[in-house]
């Protein structure tokens, strides 16, 4: 996650990311959204997306979460 021109050096993957929603749901005051570092030296490798403000509404990224509750009583 991002934080003020820092970031944490490990990668967010499950479980991880789901701590970093947790926390951007319950901690709004630490949103400072996600990093994305690639590897703009191999050419064809290079990921953009649009950011909610992007003037196209089908370029605007949307974050699903889908939740399974756990079979049992």
């Amino acid at each position: 996650m991002h934080n003020g021109g820092q970031f944490d050096g490990e990668p967010s993957a499950s479980p991880e990311l789901t701590r970093d929603i947790v926390l951007l749901a319950t901690r709004s005051e630490l949103n400072f959204g996600w990093i994305l570092i690639g590897d703009e030296t191999v050419p064809q490798t290079v990921r953009a997306f649009g950011s909610r403000e992007n003037p196209e509404p089908a370029a605007r990224p949307v974050l699903e979460i889908t939740f399974r509750r756990p079979a049992g009583p």
